[in-house]
């Protein structure tokens, strides 16, 4: 039943062309993104993590930046 499946699966992938590039392009730039923005969370979760005293460090944003 797979195997059937997974034929008739390829089969519409290649009649189709164009929308199967829609499909996994979109795909392929949504996991980037979503990798992106968790490591930029990560990143700036872990500021000055490895100081002693982290919990007592306060950091202040200038206006103009």
């Amino acid at each position: 039943m797979l195997k059937d499946l997974l034929r008739v699966t390829f089969r519409n992938l290649r009649r189709d062309k164009g929308n199967t590039f829609l499909n996994i392009g979109g795909l392929a730039i949504g996991l980037a993104a979503c990798a992106i923005i968790a490591l930029f969370v990560r990143d700036e979760l872990s500021y000055d993590n490895f100081h002693p005293a982290a919990e007592r460090i306060n950091a202040l944003n200038s206006p103009g930046s």
